[in-house]
């Protein structure tokens, strides 16, 4: 009988282990990263929303090599994913370069990483500009008198 009570009482601890670690596990974490004309926007997604969507920290680097490699790429910004605008986060960077977005992993939720997009060129603020034509004479040849040009017949 108390051989009987040992291997229940371990297999009762046993199966409360193993609840315990299951319910202990981090939940899974999802990044989007769109481009814009100003930077990069994307949403945190998870199935426990306020624990780990709202108000995480969401790192932005630019990728350096061919992969995704946050020790070795360059951060570019950071925001916390906003909790009423279903947890949308900003960065607004003029890299051109390609970016992908992080979070690390806290006590409930797992890290994760973004795919990566190729940020959009901001608008040029650079104007093209045609310069008027000088008034002076033109001389085509000795025989031909000179041509003035002008604003009007200037293409």
């Amino acid at each position: 009988m108390t051989k009987l009570f040992a291997v229940l009482t371990l297999a009762c601890a046993a199966l409360s282990c193993f609840a315990a670690s299951a319910v202990a596990s981090p939940a899974p974490t999802r990044l989007s990263i769109h481009a814009n004309p100003d930077g990069v926007y994307g949403y945190v997604n998870s199935p426990a929303a306020e624990p780990c969507s709202a108000d995480r920290k969401v790192l932005v680097y630019e990728q350096v090599g061919k992969g995704r490699d946050p020790k070795g790429d360059q951060r570019v910004g950071a925001d916390s994913a906003a909790s009423g605008s279903r947890h949308r986060w900003t960065v607004k960077t003029d890299r051109p370069g390609p970016l992908y977005a992080m979070v690390t992993r806290t006590k409930h939720c797992r890290a994760a990483l973004s795919d990566t997009v190729a940020a959009e060129a901001p608008p040029s603020l650079v104007t093209a500009r045609c310069s008027p034509p000088t008034h002076r004479a033109v001389h085509t040849s000795a025989k031909a008198p000179a041509k003035s040009v002008t604003w009007d017949n200037w293409t």
